[in-house]
């Protein structure tokens, strides 16, 4: 299938998201990649694609996540790919029930779990280790596909 390489919101060349799962949230991540979008703005749309996220405006939720790539607008501080991925987790579970000490406890998770993985939640930090920023991005999209399949139930 044949991917456009530009970044535009039209979103021509897009592939199916098929089923939640790792594999379809790292191709999903490796298009928007592609099209030029950062590490954040890539988890908000991969997981929008997936039909999760309902009660915001998915307009605005992209346009929120545009200042987190590279570390929070370019400083290298928190890692952009792990903010997106908690700004996902809000728009699926703060807006609809989880609020307060039981929102810290989905993030803190996954937070978790991206620390494993990765050894660090700072963006200077990973690049030190691996500077491949868009490897990281996919495998957030994989860490947080299967995070989230295990607390959706179909």
């Amino acid at each position: 299938m044949p991917w456009r390489k530009d970044k535009t919101h039209g979103e021509a060349g897009l592939p199916e998201s098929g089923p939640l799962n790792a594999a379809n949230a790292r191709r999903l991540a490796e298009y928007y990649l592609a099209q030029g979008f950062d590490c954040a703005e890539t988890l908000v749309r991969v997981f929008d694609r997936f039909g999760l996220i309902q009660d915001i405006d998915t307009r605005t939720l992209f346009a929120l996540s545009s200042g987190f790539g590279k570390g929070i607008g370019k400083t290298h501080a928190d890692c952009g790919a792990l903010s997106g991925a908690i700004l996902v987790l809000n728009a699926i579970f703060a807006l609809e029930r989880k609020t307060g000490k039981r929102m810290y406890k989905i993030t803190g998770a996954f937070s978790q779990r991206f620390l494993d993985e990765f050894g660090s939640v700072n963006c200077a930090e990973l690049r030190i280790k691996d500077d491949n920023c868009k490897e990281r991005t996919r495998r957030t999209a994989e860490i947080l596909a299967e995070f989230l399949r295990e607390r959706i139930r179909d």
